[in-house]
């Protein structure tokens, strides 16, 4: 980290390397998938998509559990943890490195009637600052990054976002 004017610590800007994409097989969960992909693709990230389930299971059904092809996850990797949906995605986020978690606000049978669901909501209980949430509205298809919105008080902790984000602005055309 570096000093800003001496006042303030700024930490390292954060690039993702890897992108967790949790899925669960439900068209909830799958509306964040878009965006995963094209945020991997602007980071130039591995993708990681991600099935949580109580138990292991072969590649092939995974992808039938989650209502994929291979070829929708053609360069990506396919994970499964194994345990609760929560447990499982932070586990991984904290495994895998620079990891950015792209999910759904509301998965499974949860209806998105609260700002987010249950397994949302842990999420965030215990990562901080590296997770894109996505409401299921969106729906599954294409997603393109087209505006960034870098908030701006002044203070150089404020200030030191303004670098990353004109970058990935940049990048995203």
């Amino acid at each position: 980290s570096r000093t800003l004017t001496g006042v303030a610590k700024v930490r390292p800007v954060f690039r993702p390397r890897t992108i967790v994409g949790p899925l669960d097989g439900s068209a909830h969960a799958k509306s964040a998938l878009p965006v995963a992909r094209a945020l991997a693709q602007l980071e130039r990230a591995t993708l990681h998509v991600t099935y949580v389930g109580e138990r292991l299971l072969a590649p092939r059904q995974t992808l039938e559990e989650l209502g994929l092809t291979a070829d929708e996850i053609r360069g990506s990797v396919l994970n499964q943890a194994p345990g609760a949906a929560a447990d499982g995605v932070i586990r991984l986020a904290k495994e895998l490195p620079n990891a950015l978690i792209v999910m759904s606000t509301h998965v499974g049978g949860e209806e998105p009637n609260g700002e987010f669901g249950s397994v949302a909501d842990a999420v965030l209980g215990e990562i901080t600052g590296q997770v894109v949430l996505v409401h299921p509205e969106r729906g599954d298809q294409g997603w393109a990054l087209r505006r960034v919105l870098i908030p701006h008080d002044g203070t150089p902790t404020t200030y030191a976002a303004v670098g990353p984000g004109t970058d990935i602005a940049r990048r995203a055309g």
